[in-house]
């Protein structure tokens, strides 16, 4: 019985030397000339953030010519390892020395079978042979072959046998130069011989003709500097100038609407192909943001493209959900999340109050046309937050205030002079109309407030007036001034105004976010066409805060629906900013109870701010 060992993945012996920017690999003590083919990736685990490299060829000097400059550092016979690309065409050459070991009699028929009851079991009349289809019949020596396609209609049979011939002689053949001919002139080769059983092929090859598919592409005679080029018919070889330039176009940000769930291998999910995404980074981007964004969109495409040639094979399940939709998200399972971005999952924040909220009891009268600068010192501020909203409330009369703002009192200039002022807004809106004691509360704003430290309020009153708490509190706690000018609220340090020792003007209370909550969130569950053994997903996420994959967020998988969860291993892929591409490793998941139930968890701890963006999952 022949027994044939399984394929392998990759090909890592010996040592591989490349350096920064250049596309030649150099082994020792490799053999990569017949184990190691042209498309195959490239790739060195002490480099993890760098992907891997398509090879173009394999020199006949045993050498590699990666298709692009390597884009790590240098590296000298560092560990490495190849991934194999392309399995069916390695299968196939596995198949073919199979054969050659069984006799070299692949010529002589299309298949082989062991008696003739195999024979006439090849075919039935609703699935009849090919004509000219031949069987050879290895119990009697026979080579059968079909008359028609009709069933059951053979020719009679054929025996195979004849004497075994002794081996030739074996002649080298060396490839010799290269001659580029004009269009239409015939190719040739020329054999011409070297030695005794040596011979060298010298080849006349025409290029082909421009503009039609099989040449060089062609541009027209001039062209406008920075202008795009544009295919001219449908030749795929002819270019025309576009009338605009890069600068012409508007940020392409490309991103499923709703989640794509797709069965087995073949492209990319919808709107997430490496391509489109490559076409938007041409795109002018508004703001280093937006590229950065845009490169994580061509990373994660990449690397989605990758596990479907090394992961899914010909019988995995894919899942993809960007979350503009929340259709595939368990929302009401879920802990301390934050579905309020579209596009996005996060934490929910948690809110404390710095000043708590305050009973306001009188209306003063006559600030219409005033600028107020109100001090709310340290000693009746109680926790430090990173963002900040405000609840205000107006007099009897109603108020309205063009501009609020607050900031950290300039100790080294007067009592009301902030070291510089952020505006705070409500509903995306600076100015603001309150009816008759009416209360509001502002939009969260990104400002440190730091309990040690005094807060300067300013604000300019268009009209009627704002409550207060009555005089005779601590004027080091609250402290009122006042101005009758033109409008200096967004003014840090002026001059000129009256002091209302132990006032608290317009503010009510104070509340700050003190970090965020730890959230769990997981998928609905996705019905696997069979029961899925092992799992792999990336991930998108934006590290607001500080944190580690493995650390601070987790992602765990399961196939009986959630109820046995398995968690993977992450490792980061790719980094931009405060973006993370990363990739939970393949995950044996065979010994969760039998389900077809798929799901994903998503998990943050340590009270780290860290949204999931986009989810890939794939199982088999």
């Amino acid at each position: 019985m022949l027994f044939i060992e399984k394929m392998p993945t990759r090909y890592d012996a010996g040592a591989a030397t490349v350096l920064a920017g250049e596309t030649t690999v150099t082994p020792t003590n490799a053999a990569w000339h017949g184990n190691i083919w042209g498309d195959d990736l490239f790739f060195l685990p002490s480099q993890p953030l760098v992907p891997p490299v398509r090879i173009d060829a394999v020199n006949d000097d045993g050498t590699l010519t990666l298709s692009l400059p390597w884009p790590g550092v240098d590296a000298e016979e560092a560990d490495y390892e190849i991934r194999y690309i392309g399995s069916i065409e390695r299968s196939t050459a596995q198949s073919r020395r199979v054969l050659e070991q069984l006799g070299d009699v692949k010529s002589w028929a299309d298949v082989f079978v062991a008696t003739d009851a195999d024979r006439l079991a090849l075919e039935s009349a609703g699935n009849p042979l090919r004509a000219g289809f031949r069987v050879l019949v290895i119990e009697d020596g026979l080579i059968w072959a079909k008359a028609s396609s009709a069933y059951d209609d053979w020719l009679p049979p054929a025996e195979f046998q004849g004497p075994q011939g002794g081996p030739g002689p074996l002649t080298e053949i060396s490839f010799g130069p290269v001659t580029t001919l004009n269009p239409g002139q015939p190719a040739s080769v020329a054999v011409v011989a070297v030695g005794e059983a040596a011979v060298r092929l010298d080849f006349s090859l025409p290029r082909g003709q421009d503009g039609t598919g099989t040449g060089d592409v062609v541009g027209p005679a001039s062209s406008v500097s920075g202008r795009i080029a544009l295919f001219s018919g449908t030749s795929g070889k002819v270019l025309q100038q576009a009338g605009l330039s890069v600068s012409d176009l508007e940020p392409a940000r490309t991103r499923p609407t709703t989640p794509e769930k797709q069965t087995g291998v073949g492209t990319t999910p919808r709107g997430w192909a490496a391509e489109d995404v490559a076409q938007a980074i041409l795109a002018q981007s508004p703001s280093p943001a937006d590229l950065e964004f845009t490169v994580s969109q061509l990373a994660l495409a990449l690397a989605d493209a990758n596990n479907v040639a090394l992961f899914l094979g010909p019988n995995g399940n894919r899942f993809a959900d960007s979350f503009d939709a929340l259709t595939y998200v368990d929302v009401a399972g879920a802990t301390n999340l934050d579905t309020g971005t579209a596009g996005l999952l996060k934490p929910t924040v948690a809110i404390a109050n710095s000043l708590a909220s305050q009973t306001l009891n009188n209306d003063p009268f006559g600030f219409a046309g005033a600028t107020v600068k109100q001090l709310v010192g340290a000693s009746v501020l109680t926790t430090n937050g990173s963002r900040v909203r405000v609840t205000v409330q107006g007099s009897a009369s109603g108020l309205t205030i063009s501009g609020l703002y607050i900031g950290n009192r300039d100790t080294a200039g007067d009592s009301w002079d902030a070291l510089s002022l952020t505006p705070i807004t409500f509903a995306g809106v600076g100015s603001l109309t309150l009816g008759a004691n009416q209360s509001i509360v502002s939009d969260w704003i990104t400002f440190a407030l730091d309990e040690t430290k005094d807060l300067i309020f300013s604000f300019h009153v268009s009209a009627n007036d704002f409550k207060q708490l009555a005089t005779g509190l601590s004027g080091s706690d609250y402290n009122r001034f006042y101005k009758v000018s033109a409008n200096e609220a967004a003014v840090a340090n002026a001059s000129g105004y009256t002091a209302t020792a132990g006032t608290l003007a317009l503010i009510r209370q104070i509340e700050v976010q003190t970090g965020s909550n730890n959230a769990i969130v997981r998928s609905a569950a996705f019905t696997a066409a069979a029961v899925p053994t092992k799992m792999k997903a990336l991930i998108n996420v934006r590290e607001a805060d500080a944190a580690v994959a493995g650390t601070d967020y987790f992602l765990d998988c399961s196939r009986d629906g959630g109820t046995t969860w398995t968690a993977m291993v992450l490792t980061e892929r790719y980094t931009s900013g405060n973006l993370r591409v990363v990739e939970a490793a393949e995950t044996d998941v065979s010994s969760q109870p039998s389900g077809t139930a798929v799901r994903w968890r998503f998990k943050t701890l340590n009270n780290k701010n860290v949204e999931l963006h986009d989810l890939y999952l794939y199982w088999s």
